[in-house]
């Protein structure tokens, strides 16, 4: 991968990892008002629990970004992580925080499958 496509790659993973800090860590938390009845105290519990599953997914992907960001620094970004083949640009574009090639992907899945 050429030089000029792992920088663009960098700025784009650095800020969508900025993005999501500021998200989780400098937001105010959703207020969310349980007072009342039964049906605003259920209501309140869905609305925590799904803003904890997207902070949780916020947080996964950060992880995803900080590996990728790991990669590019140690000279490993682009290849597959198990056949050490070099990743596709175009499969990298869709997502920067891909870690296998097409072909151990499909072997993944099919492997989960058979399970």
């Amino acid at each position: 991968m050429e030089t000029k496509d792992l920088n663009q790659l960098k700025m784009l993973l650095t800020k969508e990892y900025e993005e999501l800090f500021n998200f989780l860590y400098k937001n105010d938390v959703l207020s969310v008002d349980s007072d009342g009845d039964d049906t605003d105290k259920i209501q309140a519990a869905s609305l925590n629990k799904m803003e904890n599953f997207v902070n949780a997914r916020k947080v996964f992907r950060m992880k995803e970004i900080n590996e990728a960001l790991k990669r590019i620094e140690n000279g490993s970004y682009g290849f597959c992580e198990d056949c050490t083949d070099e990743i596709g640009l175009k499969r990298i574009n869709f997502n920067p925080c891909i870690r296998t090639c097409i072909a151990c992907a499909e072997s993944r899945e099919l492997e989960l499958k058979r399970k």
